[in-house]
């Protein structure tokens, strides 16, 4: 559940944090299916100018529905926590085509989407290299590259302590043997470091792996941007987005002793 919070996911260096000029508050819809179960959260985009308001919206009805030959169009409703979170049990089939629904104030958007399959994680290290102002780091992540042929789309995403810390889109271009590698740089190393974002001696950083559409990591790409990305949902105008899409995950320590020279 840590994944979905506020999606407070800083990669490339901002945050996903919905706030748009001055028009009437739409509605965000965030909804993932993973193989262990569907999560979602219903907020509403900010004014420019206003504080953050992400305080999640309960009174929607969120269905998801197996679209796949076969399946008998199994359905079933995401129901809200105390924490404001949609949760069902239901347990999403890599290859299946899958459609969720969002009605809310009278209002219904949908979206559709194929389950994507795990990724294997092979490695994760943290390294340093050497800068004219001193020693630096690195967070290398190594994955296989599913479907080679495919210019196949990836989304890493980075907790430290549990808590959302970076992300990154990334494309099996440039994979080596079916190898496709990430690297985080992470800065100056240094004991007691001044920004609140670096990395602590200790801290747990964990990566989580999932392969995503061309038109989900375009959408990605237009939110780090600045922009609000194309449109994921059909009916009433929905921001945010539906992603059906086994993950992986891997985690490494930061030890500031195991990698200083």
């Amino acid at each position: 559940m840590v994944l979905l919070m506020g999606m407070l996911l800083t990669g490339c260096e901002k945050e996903l944090d919905f706030k748009y000029h001055e028009i009437p508050a739409i509605p965000v819809a965030e909804i993932f299916l993973t193989q262990d179960g569907a999560y979602a959260k219903l907020t509403h985009t900010t004014p420019m100018g206003e504080a953050l308001d992400t305080i999640p919206q309960t009174d929607g009805i969120i269905t998801l529905t197996d679209l796949t030959d076969g399946a008998g169009n199994v359905s079933c409703e995401l129901i809200p926590g105390a924490d404001g979170v949609y949760r069902a049990d239901l347990r999403g089939i890599p290859g299946h085509e899958y459609m969720v629904t969002v009605e809310r104030l009278g209002k219904v958007a949908t979206a559709t989407g194929v389950m994507t399959p795990e990724v294997p994680i092979v490695d994760m290290e943290f390294s340093s290299y050497k800068m004219p102002y001193g020693d630096s780091g690195l967070l290398v992540t190594k994955f296989e590259d599913v479907d080679p042929a495919a210019g196949t789309c990836y989304w890493l995403r980075y907790l430290r302590n549990g808590e959302m810390w970076r992300w990154k889109t990334v494309t099996d271009h440039g994979a080596q043997e079916g190898i496709v590698s990430n690297i985080v740089m992470l800065g100056k190393i240094e004991e007691e470091p001044e920004d609140e974002d670096d990395l602590r001696d200790g801290d747990l950083v964990t990566v989580l792996v999932t392969q995503i559409s061309r038109d989900f990591y375009d959408y990605l790409e237009a939110v780090s941007n600045d922009s609000n990305g194309p449109w994921m949902f059909a009916g009433t105008e929905t921001l945010g987005f539906f992603l059906p899409a086994a993950r992986t995950t891997a985690t490494a320590t930061f030890r500031l002793a195991a990698i200083l020279p």
